[in-house]
């Protein structure tokens, strides 16, 4: 049996995508296909090649009455379609609903593999020794700023992801129940904006933290026995799996914009989320930070503050171009997708960024409630993730908050941050990583001996002594 995402005709209309349970192959030893039903493999990909890819063709082929899945829509014995959900956009969308698990599954995916990279590029940098002043000796590479800067901010996303899975994505069964007393409600929607924005933000994370992680181990980091070229490329597939992110997130940005604009009718808004919404934008414009040190910038309450300022002015400026571009459009499908380069998108990364900003902050608080030190250690985390969704964001801010003196310190700040976490971030990523044999990586091991284990690796290769089969060939056009 398969379940089958089709468009569904009836009385001669196209009544959108439904889905339906279809067998393909004989129910017998031989598993054969059925008459109609071509299936193929899609062959080698990047990564994961312990999932197969296929494809199915059908020719002329009927399924029985009752193939079609009909909680949302049915098809009486006189051929009339009926459905609880009129518009057959949202029908689908509904649908669609049920791959929430899956997208879930992409947003731990990401942090698991954000957690097997950083565990082997912060335990090769604790080892590396390369450099150092004129007389000393060498220096783990981890001393440097700049390693510290490229690693320990990946952590603190990494953190940033693990807590909203806890809360904002923990209670799926919730969702569930709400998806089956009433699949148009407002707090469907609202999962839906959450996980659609979520598991985009958490896969460009895992992407961009397993690429900084492959570069700088340098050259061995191109090895296969590093494993972080097979981490990189299986987490690749997350950016597109269940959904290519740039599109999934603007189902995102409709939830968003449609609560605006009601907003600007008048109407309260009920969203849980969108408590900061501002509709007055000269209110928005009249928030001033003040903050004149690092100590003044890690404040949670003017952090928080900041982030909604961000996500509201996107809001406002997206609702704009929108209106700017229905007015020099063909139709509103041509003005939203003129409207997503540099406005829906930013807006809707805001809000995922704004969900994990709030999650972190409560795991923190959860953790400090039963450990006082390591709940100090977690809150530099968090300060680390979210002056850095600042500091990513710096051409908002400076439209209207800040100047130069503000740049310097939120920057100052995160390499205050980075330095200060550098030595527990080994502690912490140890007690978060996985056995050594799960990981597979030489440059990983928890006792430190990667060069060791790399020499070992490689002597216990086939024909590594052996002198290359192309050898004769050379001498023979050498002459």
């Amino acid at each position: 049996m398969s379940v089958i995402f089709a468009q569904l005709y009836a009385d001669n209309i196209n009544r959108g995508v439904h889905v339906f349970v279809v067998p393909i192959r004989r129910n017998d030893a031989s598993h054969d296909t059925l008459p109609g039903v071509v299936l193929g493999d899609c062959g080698k990909k990047l990564g994961l090649e312990g999932i197969d890819n296929g494809f199915i063709l059908f020719k002329n082929y009927r399924v029985p009455y009752d193939a079609l899945l009909d909680k949302f829509s049915q098809i009486s014995l006189e051929g009339k379609f009926k459905s609880l959900i009129k518009n057959k956009d949202k029908r689908a969308g509904i649908m669609i609903a049920g791959l929430v698990g899956g997208r879930i599954c992409c947003t731990c995916g990401s942090e698991q593999d954000m957690r097997l990279g950083l565990t082997i590029a912060l335990r090769f940098s604790a080892v590396r020794k390369q450099f150092g002043g004129q007389e000393g000796p060498e220096l783990p590479i981890l001393t440097y700023p700049l390693q510290r800067l490229k690693f320990i901010p990946s952590l603190a996303k990494l953190f940033a992801i693990r807590s909203c899975v806890i809360y904002s994505l923990g209670d799926i069964n919730a969702f569930l129940r709400k998806l089956e007393e009433d699949p148009e409600c407002l707090e469907v929607n609202e999962f839906h904006a959450i996980l659609s924005s979520v598991k985009c933000v958490s896969s460009w994370y895992g992407t961009a933290c397993l690429q900084e992680c492959r570069e700088s181990v340098g050259g061995l980091g191109y090895s296969s026995y590093s494993q972080l070229g097979r981490i990189r490329n299986n987490q690749d597939v997350m950016v597109t799996w269940e959904g290519d992110s740039s599109v999934l997130i603007q189902q995102t940005g409709k939830f968003l914009l449609k609560q605006i604009q009601k907003s600007f009718k008048g109407q309260k808004i009920h969203a849980k989320t969108m408590t900061f919404l501002k509709t007055d934008i000269h209110e928005i414009n009249a928030f001033k930070p003040h903050f004149e040190s690092s100590q003044e910038l890690e404040n949670e309450t003017l952090i928080i503050d900041l982030i909604e300022y961000r996500l509201n002015l996107l809001l406002h400026q997206s609702l704009l171009k929108l209106q700017e571009s229905t007015a020099n459009s063909v139709d509103m499908v041509d003005a939203w997708n003129k409207s997503q380069p540099f406005y829906v998108q930013e807006a809707c990364k805001a809000y995922g960024e704004y969900i994990m900003a709030h999650d972190f902050l409560r795991f923190v608080k959860d953790i400090a409630a039963k450990d006082e030190t390591l709940g100090r250690i977690m809150r530099k985390y968090w300060l680390l993730y979210t002056i850095g969704v600042i500091e990513k964001s710096l051409v908002v801010f400076m439209e209207h908050l800040f100047n130069s003196s503000h740049i310097k310190i939120v920057r100052d700040s995160i390499m205050r941050l980075c330095n200060e976490l550098a030595e527990d971030s080994i502690r912490i990523i140890d007690a978060l990583a996985p056995p050594d044999l799960v990981i597979g990586s030489v440059l990983g091991v928890s006792d430190g001996q990667i060069y060791k284990k790399m020499i070992e690796t490689v002597e216990k290769s086939k024909r590594v002594y052996e002198k290359p089969e192309w050898l004769p060939l050379l001498l023979e056009v050498k002459g």
